[in-house]
This record gives structure tokens, C-alpha cells and sequence, in this order.
């Protein structure tokens, strides 16, 4: 996650140098900035369904949360005390806060693959390795 907070701070600096030199039509109207937009507007979401999910867990017992991040231990029932719907709904934020990561883990990876493609030395190695995976997946399947 710390990793991922900073690519999007290279990036965000990155993207206001290309706003800052073409203008917010010209910056716009190109398919990869408009992607990238939506990359740093999805990690400031998930970034705030996580802060709101550490400030829900200020309510739970401290056990609770050793057990929760530990996830070593089976949860007792007893460690809830009445707080069964403020642990699911805090169990749901961090999934829905996983899936955002998940999304944004894969159009990174779109805009990867669509940088090496362009690339005059990685686009060849790129395409040997797509040949090299089908023939792995020929030979297990």
C-alpha cells in the first residue's frame, strides 16, 4: 500500500507538470491522462474508505483488532459485545478499500503493458514473453 501511495505522489506530480504545459483542454482530450485522472481519483477514494475504516475501528476492543490483523486467532464471539454490525461494516469498507486497490492495480498494469508496447526494446521483449507464457500454458494444459 505504501508503495502504491508513492507511484500515485509520482504520478500526481507528474500529471499537474503535463496540466501545467498543455492546458486543461489539451490535457483532456488525451485517452492516457483521462486514465490517469481516474487512477489518482480512485486511490484518494480508497485512501478515504480506509482512513474512515481506522476511524470506525477506534470503537471496537483492542482485542478485537489484535485478532482481526493477527488473523492467527479464531474471533470470539464474546470479544464482540454487541458490536457484531460495527465489525461487518468495517469488515465490508476494507474489502470494498481492497477492490478499489484492485482496480487500480489493473489499470496500471493496462497502462504498462500499453507503454512497453511503444517501447522500441521492451515491445520486442514483451512480445517474447507472451509467447514464452503460451507456450507454458500449452504445455500444462
Amino acid at each position: 500500500e505504501y508503495i502504491l501511495w508513492a507511484c500515485i505522489v509520482g504520478q500526481i506530480y507528474t500529471e499537474v507538470i503535463q496540466l501545467r504545459k498543455l492546458g486543461w483542454r489539451n490535457y483532456a482530450t488525451h485517452f492516457w491522462n483521462v486514465l490517469d485522472m481516474l487512477i489518482i481519483t480512485l486511490m484518494f477514494v480508497a485512501a478515504g474508505i480506509r482512513v474512515y475504516t481506522i476511524h470506525l475501528a477506534c470503537d471496537l476492543p483492542v482485542e478485537l483488532l489484535e485478532i482481526n490483523c493477527n488473523r492467527t486467532r479464531t474471533l470470539d464471539p464474546s470479544l464482540l459485545n454487541g458490536n457484531e454490525d460495527l465489525y461487518n461494516t468495517i469488515e465490508m469498507y476494507v474489502g470494498v478499500a481492497w477492490l478499489f486497490y484492485g482496480y487500480l492495480g489493473y489499470l496500471q498494469t493496462i497502462k504498462f503493458i500499453s507503454l512497453t508496447d511503444s517501447h522500441n526494446v521492451l515491445g520486442p521483449l514483451q512480445l517474447a514473453m507472451k509467447s514464452m507464457i503460451e507456450d507454458l500454458m500449452q504445455i500444462m494444459v
